[in-house]
């Protein structure tokens, strides 16, 4: 969603994610179970609007250009809820 926005992401690099940024060049990614390495993408993105709006825009030409829907999103995100109550 940020993505179709073109906002910049932070993130942590796990299941979905991983697909659509990539760290320096449509966003920030933090490894799991990180949360400072995290904080800090985010206030780099919040020092630096440039480089914010950069990544953003970049992010969403490349989900438009793996035709990310909210659809596909929803389902990702139900698959992921129902693997964690199954585990």
């Amino acid at each position: 969603e940020a993505a179709a926005a073109a906002r910049p992401i932070a993130g942590t690099a796990a299941d979905g994610a991983v697909e659509l940024v990539e760290h320096g060049v449509t966003g920030l990614m933090s490894p799991p179970a990180q949360p400072a390495r995290l904080a800090e993408h985010i206030l780099a993105l919040a020092a630096d609007p440039g480089r914010a709006r950069s990544l953003g825009l970049a992010a969403r030409d490349k989900a438009l250009a793996m035709r990310v829907d909210v659809a596909s999103i929803m389902r990702r995100h139900e698959d992921l809820f129902r693997k964690l109550l199954n585990s």
